[in-house]
């Protein structure tokens, strides 16, 4: 009986022995009676486990105690691990890997690593690698004049003659992913490409003319002319004049001699001068425009200077030394002069692979480039800038027109891995809770360490348990510690804005102007009033259009009054375009409300783009 009693004692302190022993928690291993932590390059997420198990391949942990596999970080490109590593490591040159990878490689000529741990994928029609170039990590798009029509190419071919490609720039700097380059578009009617490897076609001068795909421009034919550059085909000379067939601008009539805006060259056909050229009458022979000077071509008889902020139309499209254009980084303010993009706007022009470009030459401007706002994930802290600047790691952007970028708050980190693919772009559009977590009313700091509640970087404050800011057009309310839109509901709503942060009050958008819908930051010049009236910028002011004076096509900054260009008006304040003066009138001097007729006989010629010059004279 006394055997038995102490046996069951015994059995009792045993089992209050065992479930007094502490268990292990996650993050940790069982060592004996000790709780150890995972050491770096493992995690734990059971509990009382004898062990940790390694970080998988492809990732890394530098700290202690992790308690899941989240914890465990991918490395970045062209870094690699194996399991149970503390810490990535770099490929040797040559070698790229992908973002979380647990080895490094390289891909032969005309293939691109495009999944992790996966084999090497021809570059698809458009594009090509070389061998040994940075492992061929990603294949690039075929450079200016050249195309890539099947997979696996190792090299581009240049464009043959009668075709024409050119790439076409975004954002940030590099070419637009959605353009085909697996192909050479063939020249349009009315321009030509002589040489292999063209990145735009050519104007066919007045005389000639060509069908698609042309290598050259053919004279018309004897008794028939073309005026006009870019021409598709020729047109029969009116009765009593004729043509020799050398390239006739014009014809030759027996008393009055050639037509109007050419003259007779020294072959005896009538002749006009290309865009870029002036007509020297003492030699009776186009001569060209030297620097940075400029001509519509024609008859004009001396070349002029580009405004103050302007240059000379360059080799980005067919018209060169043709016209003027505000430079790269700045706009036209709609009266002859122009602004600079602001911080937080890139500029950009479009595209010259489409059938835009004889649309542009006859257009009432040849100003293409243009401001746009920087895109969420972007920055530009700068004026008159070509490109935004992509967000650092750790920060994030989900504006567009932003002048910075917000640091990611609390605990989150931007996401490891990349937005597009062929770009190799990072995502920072918003930022990813970080597994290595902070301790609680713990914020990630400025360099990355985890720190006391407080956040450390100007215009934000604590929410939750992140450090925010309010966003643009915003306000921060202190006794409700969170953000309000400016002007809540309401028709004024739209009346005010701020620049966020911790801004506490809204400003009022100046008279007629209201919050831009586009970038919450900056008050926008109201187009069209309720009235129907036109308002822009004018000295700097928005105000009603006056007389002479149309709206021109509002940006994403703003609209402005543009004076109305030589032979067209506008009549009435409030306008919202201008119109064009009839064939048989023109505009005076600075005047542009009112169009005055030609005197009997006379009429506006064209030039040899077909715009109506704003001068009379005497027609055939």
């Amino acid at each position: 009986m006394c055997i038995k009693f102490f046996a069951f004692v015994c059995f009792l302190t045993l089992f209050g022995l065992i479930a007094a022993r502490t268990k292990c928690g996650p993050g940790t291993s069982r060592k004996g009676e000790n709780c150890i932590p995972c050491p770096a390059g493992t995690f734990q997420e059971m509990w009382d486990k004898p062990s940790c198990s390694p970080c998988p391949g492809g990732t890394h942990r530098k700290s202690i105690g992790a308690s899941s596999i989240a914890q465990c970080i991918r490395c970045p490109r062209s870094f690699y691990s194996s399991a149970g590593s503390s810490t990535c490591l770099k490929c040797k040159s040559g070698d790229f890997s992908l973002a979380g990878s647990d080895q490094c490689g390289k891909c032969r000529a005309g293939f691109e690593l495009k999944a992790i741990g996966g084999p090497c994928q021809p570059c698809k029609p458009g594009f090509f690698s070389e061998a040994e170039r940075h492992g061929n990590r990603m294949c690039s798009r075929c450079p200016d004049g050249t195309f890539s029509s099947k997979n696996g190419a190792s090299s581009c071919t240049p464009c043959p003659p009668g075709s024409f490609r050119r790439n076409t720039p975004t954002v940030h700097g590099r070419q637009d992913i959605e353009e085909d380059s697996s192909l050479c578009p063939l020249c349009q009617e009315g321009t030509y490409s002589d040489a292999t490897g063209s990145f735009v076609c050519k104007l066919c001068p007045p005389g000639t003319f060509s069908r698609k795909g042309a290598t050259s421009c053919s004279p018309c034919p004897q008794g028939q002319y073309s005026y006009l550059v870019g021409s598709s085909g020729c047109t029969r000379c009116p009765r009593g004049s004729n043509s020799l067939g050398l390239r006739p601008a014009g014809c030759k009539h027996k008393n009055t001699g050639c037509s109007s805006e050419t003259f007779e060259n020294a072959s005896g056909e009538c002749e006009a001068c290309m865009p870029g050229f002036f007509f020297f009458k003492k030699k009776g022979k186009c001569l060209p425009c030297l620097g940075s000077r400029v001509s519509r071509g024609g008859l004009q008889s001396k070349c002029g200077e580009c405004p103050k902020g302007k240059v000379p139309l360059g080799d980005h499209s067919i018209f060169e030394n043709s016209g003027c254009e505000c430079a790269p980084g700045t706009m036209d303010d709609g009266n002859g002069g122009c602004i600079p993009c602001p911080s937080g706007f890139y500029w950009s022009r479009p595209s010259y692979n489409k059938v835009l470009l004889l649309n542009l030459a006859r257009a009432r401007t040849l100003q293409p480039g243009s401001c746009h706002p920087c895109p969420k994930g972007y920055f530009n802290n700068k004026s008159r800038r070509l490109e935004c600047d992509l967000c650092l790691f750790n920060t994030f952007q989900d504006e567009i027109g932003s002048t910075e970028c917000k640091r990611c708050p609390g605990d989150s980190r931007s996401p490891i891995g990349i937005s597009d693919p062929k770009l190799l772009l990072p995502s920072r559009i918003s930022c990813e809770v970080d597994e290595t977590g902070c301790a609680p009313g713990e914020i990630r700091d400025a360099a990355g360490s985890c720190s006391a509640r407080s956040c450390p970087l100007p215009g934000t404050f604590f929410k939750g348990s992140k450090c925010t800011r309010c966003s643009n057009g915003s306000i921060y309310v202190r006794n409700k510690r969170d953000c309000e839109k400016c002007g809540t509901g309401g028709a004024s709503s739209g009346m005010y804005t701020s620049n966020g942060g911790l801004s506490t009050k809204c400003k009022k958008c100046p008279v007629n102007t209201h919050r831009s819908i586009f970038v919450p930051r900056i008050c926008m010049c109201r187009t069209l009033s309720y009235s129907g009236l036109s308002y822009g910028l004018l000295n700097g002011n928005c105000v009603v259009c006056p007389r002479g004076f149309g709206n021109v096509l509002p940006s994403s900054i703003d609209s402005f009054c543009g004076k109305c260009p030589p032979g067209s008006i506008s009549a009435s304040t409030g306008d919202s375009v201008c119109t064009s003066c009839d064939p048989n009138s023109t505009t005076r001097g600075e005047d542009r409300t009112t169009c005055i007729r030609c005197p009997a006989g006379t009429r506006r010629p064209r030039d040899v783009f077909g715009l109506l010059l704003n001068e009379c004279r005497r027609g055939d």
